[in-house]
């Protein structure tokens, strides 16, 4: 049986907001280079909104697992 995520609580409240303001973020820059942009410039802005959103995702992965885990 796997061990039910915790709420997160201290640093970890904070990595899990920070990961979910840089999903968020990445989101948008997603929308906005497929909008907005076109041709080369748009790889590499929708390169960089992945980043933005998978940097995200890895901190609330974090900080929602549970403490006794492991590293």
């Amino acid at each position: 049986m796997t061990p039910r995520p915790q709420r997160p609580v201290g640093i970890r409240l904070v990595i899990y907001w920070c990961g979910r303001m840089l999903q968020l973020l990445g989101l948008l820059l997603i929308w906005w280079a497929l909008l907005l942009l076109a041709g080369t410039a748009m790889l590499y802005w929708s390169l960089a909104a992945a980043l933005l959103f998978y940097a995200g995702w890895g901190c609330t992965t974090w900080a929602t697992r549970p403490q006794n885990a492991g590293p």
